[in-house]
């Protein structure tokens, strides 16, 4: 018998001149479970919440050229109990990512080139002291490319890194799962790091049926 509760909120702040813009977004996320098994005399409850503010702004350095920058830093937080006591499987720990992105437009006729770098950083420990506190930080590259062929149609490519943070529950679960099945703690766990590269081709024609339509098509 399992009830869950999500709650979340969001404040958000634009602003807009001209050629600059900028864009704030402060967040907090809440999800409660609580689990009370129909063979078994227990209650279990799971609490999750995150926190976060993210910031991004676009501004013209000239007709050709688009400087966006941004970051994000937000904190997640684990606990868990049955009957009221401390649960190991879902440990009472906390995680911190931090990020911050630069990215360059440049455009000359038909072509773009979109060069873009990124860091980040996470920090996570477990308040039981059931594993040692963990920090790391890396550093992710990107290039993209688009043409414009004309008549709606635009090639593009792009190369690029991506980097995810190993959560709470992947690093700190300690404890009995079930009979002949423990848990332990995980903190030699590494990010997941993923190169990825892709081609495109994109279609784009405004009043195709009727004025003020548009229509989209893209392959990858």
């Amino acid at each position: 018998d399992r009830e869950s509760r999500q709650q979340y909120l969001n404040a958000q702040y634009r602003f807009d001149r001209g050629l600059t813009s900028a864009q704030v977004d402060l967040y907090r996320n809440d999800t409660r479970y609580r689990e009370d098994p129909v063979d078994t005399p227990r209650h279990d409850r799971t609490d999750f919440d995150t926190t976060g503010l993210a910031a991004r702004s676009s501004f013209a350095l000239g007709a050709h050229h688009q400087l966006q920058l941004g970051g994000e830093i937000y904190e997640d937080g684990a606990e868990a109990s049955r009957d009221g006591a401390p649960r190991p499987q879902y440990p009472d720990s906390e995680r911190r990512i931090t990020g911050l992105y630069l990215q360059d437009i440049w455009s000359w006729g038909p072509l773009s080139l979109v060069p873009g770098v990124r860091w980040d950083r996470y920090e996570a420990a477990s308040n039981t002291g059931a594993a040692r506190d963990i920090d790391a930080d890396r550093t992710s590259l990107k290039l993209g490319v688009t043409w414009a062929l004309g008549g709606g149609f635009s090639l593009r490519a792009s190369a690029g890194e991506a980097f995810r943070a190993p959560n709470l529950v992947e690093l700190f679960p300690v404890g009995q799962h079930f009979l002949g099945n423990e848990f332990r703690p995980n903190p030699d766990l590494r990010p997941d790091c993923a190169r990825n590269v892709e081609l495109g081709i994109d279609f784009r024609r405004q009043g195709w049926l009727r004025k003020g339509d548009c229509l989209q098509l893209r392959a990858s």
